[in-house]
């Protein structure tokens, strides 16, 4: 790991990016200068400030360093570059999913801390201290990934907080914790010695330091992907151990800010809610479901150079717009939200169909609303999926929660779970499912499908935007009862 760490430029970045996000005398051009030195982190910081959960900030039509700088501010843009250039080195090389979770742990349990060190000096320490906080455990993932996986499965799946058990696990197979060799390492590079120091996990004894709200967002964070919501307001009064930390107010209020960012996150690192017991996993059951339809057949987006025109593009991102305006209205203007958003992504994504299916009070699925080239405009009268009892394709689909693309609907693993509403529609062989999931509870769907000329795969700038829009519409939705 000495060697080979993966993460080469943020030695060298950091401190530069720190230092001008720092000075008050700098200028907006320093700082994109400095940032513009890596084009792969621009890419990265642009998808980052332009995700929807930054709508207010003018997100969707940021398209320069220096606008990012000038509508974020200097301090938010210097900690969204460290995290941007986390997730492009871990990320450079096809990650394993252990390694996808533990990046996204990472990058909640800094945006936790930077809410709960409002108006305390060390705020961008905050950031850092707890985005880098499970350094070893991810480069541990990168590089021995069994040794993870191992160290995982020796603490049970339903065990919060797990931090301290995947440490004492992991010396067995590695002869040292995953906190000791992301601080030996952080020496090596030259890290600055809070944030190693950060890295150790009784680092939250005596005052409630950097360190210590490092440890506490960290615990956040695992608590937001692996229990329940129910389960929050008794786990963030266990939380409360320090008379200098912040309040069960406080900690659910950063909760519940942070739970509204976490399918941007999850999309931006192309990991599936579905993994996660708070986000309608189910564990070793859901392997079970898995028969018909793999993890291979997750959406990813085309290569670049099957991109398609910006037309399209722009027509989701206006969308969005509306839809956020929508939000904010409410009352009568979200009326049109489900209309408005299944035509942006039925042109936006050049489908021939596209259904939407929402969720009625008995949990069962219903279609709503058809969309099509030609013929079957009430095809969705007869679309019903179970998601609770369901065995069929969709309502499989529905219950894991996952993004998922079918090239061909006429292999036997798929045909022979195909509903009878699906096969008296317009015969599709190519189609794409995008479920909508709140707190692990199926909301609704949007089926869309494509010629048998045609790929129905976008670029990731349209995945993107898709998978947006289908946030905004979960947003506009009822919320479920019971």
């Amino acid at each position: 790991m000495s060697r080979q760490p993966d993460l080469p430029s943020l030695p060298s970045l950091m401190p530069e990016v720190r230092r001008l996000a720092r000075c008050e005398r700098s200028r907006v051009q320093a700082l994109s200068a400095v940032l513009l030195k890596d084009p792969g982190l621009s890419q990265r910081l642009l998808r980052l400030v332009n995700a929807s959960f930054y709508r207010t900030a003018g997100a969707g039509q940021i398209v320069t360093i220096t606008r990012a700088i000038a509508v974020m501010g200097f301090d938010a843009v210097g900690r969204l570059a460290v995290a941007a250039r986390l997730i492009d080195a871990l990320l450079q090389r096809d990650a394993s999913m252990d390694l996808r979770e533990d990046c996204l742990r990472a990058l909640l349990a800094a945006m936790l801390a930077d809410q709960l060190a409002e108006g305390r000096r060390d705020t961008e320490d905050a950031y850092l201290a707890a985005l880098f906080r499970n350094l070893g455990r991810m480069l541990v993932a990168l590089h021995l990934p069994q040794a993870r996986r191992s160290a995982r499965s020796a603490v049970p799946a339903d065990r919060w907080p797990c931090s301290d058990e995947e440490d004492a696990a992991a010396r067995r197979p590695l002869g040292q914790a995953f906190s000791e060799i992301g601080r030996r390492l952080a020496g090596q590079w030259g890290w600055p010695p809070l944030l190693a120091q950060s890295m150790v996990r009784d680092a939250g004894a005596g005052r409630f330091g950097t360190p210590a709200l490092a440890a506490l967002a960290d615990d956040l964070a695992d608590l937001l992907l692996r229990r329940p919501s129910e389960q929050w307001p008794a786990a963030c009064h266990a939380l409360v151990r320090h008379p200098e930390g912040p309040g069960v107010a406080r900690l659910e209020a950063a909760l519940g800010w942070a739970r509204l960012r976490v399918p941007d996150l999850a999309a931006l690192l192309e990991l599936p809610l579905s993994r996660f017991p708070a986000w309608g996993g189910r564990g070793q059951a859901a392997a079970a479901d898995a028969g018909c339809v793999g993890d291979h057949d997750a959406i990813t987006p085309a290569d670049q150079e099957t991109a398609a025109p910006e037309g399209p593009a722009e027509l989701m991102s206006q969308a969005i717009q509306d839809l956020s305006a929508a939000l904010v209205e409410g009352g009568d203007a979200l009326e049109s939200a489900p209309a408005l958003a299944l035509e942006a992504l039925w042109r936006g994504l050049d489908a021939r169909a596209a259904l939407l299916c929402i969720r009625r009070p008995d949990g069962s699925l219903h279609g709503a609303m058809t969309l099509m080239q030609g013929r079957l405009p009430d095809w969705h009268v007869h679309c019903r999926v179970d998601p609770d009892k369901g065995d069929d394709l969709f309502a499989l689909l529905c219950r894991r929660g996952v993004d998922t693309a079918i090239e061909d609907a006429r292999e036997p693993r798929i045909a022979q779970r195909l509903p009878g509403w699906f096969r008296a529609g317009p015969d599709a062989r190519r189609f794409m499912v995008l479920p909508m999931h709140s707190r692990g509870v199926p909301l609704g769907m949007i089926y869309l499908d494509a010629d048998a000329e045609a790929q129905l795969r976008p670029d990731a700038h349209r995945l993107r935007l898709a998978r947006s829009l289908r946030n905004q519409l979960m947003l506009a939705l009822p919320a479920p009862s019971g």
